[in-house]
């Protein structure tokens, strides 16, 4: 009997671990391995004083390296991740990378994620997805959630989570010639 429950704890662990590394690649956890066309937006910029009444649209950018960064205020991977797109759009923006982060509104409001930008010195661009849409169409399920955008506006890369700003940059440099 003892054999049997064994062999069925062994099975169940098996079966967990397999779902497991299923969910996280349906999650996106793994780089793309293909292109496909960036969907295109239009959301409001926010910058650290709040709404700035003007918006922004993605395709404006197409022509560029766009890095599309999902972040939500209260998240503190976002929150670590700030000095390192910091240094990304410092060093890139003048090589002909764009950097634009989506803030979500789950779970904040506009003036919290004013003071997240204002907190961080976040000096790059910022749009507010009030209504979760732009989350939704690029399938973000996790924060931060990154895209690199090609020139010609192809989606070529995905990654989530705290990376290091020599895993963003190498990941830049090979769409920018």
């Amino acid at each position: 009997m003892k054999k049997k429950q064994r062999n069925l704890i062994i099975a169940l662990i098996i079966i967990a671990f397999i779902a497991g590394i299923i969910v996280l690649n349906l999650q996106g956890f793994s780089n793309t391995s293909s292109s496909s066309k960036a969907i295109d937006f239009e959301l409001p910029l926010i910058d650290a004083n709040g709404l700035t009444g003007s918006s922004l649209r993605l395709s404006d950018y197409k022509g560029k390296v766009i890095l599309l960064e999902f972040a939500v205020e209260w998240c503190p991977h976002c929150q670590k991740m700030t000095s390192v797109i910091k240094q990304i759009n410092q060093d890139f923006q003048n090589k002909g990378v764009v950097v634009v982060t989506v803030m979500l509104s789950v779970n904040t409001d506009v003036y919290k994620t004013a003071l997240f930008i204002r907190t961080y010195n976040s000096n790059w661009l910022h749009v507010y997805d009030i209504n979760g849409e732009v989350m939704n169409k690029y399938g973000v399920t996790a924060t931060p959630t990154y895209f690199i955008i090609d020139k010609n506006f192809n989606i070529v890369d995905k990654f989530q989570g705290e990376n290091s700003y020599d895993y963003i940059a190498s990941k830049l440099m090979k769409y920018l010639s």
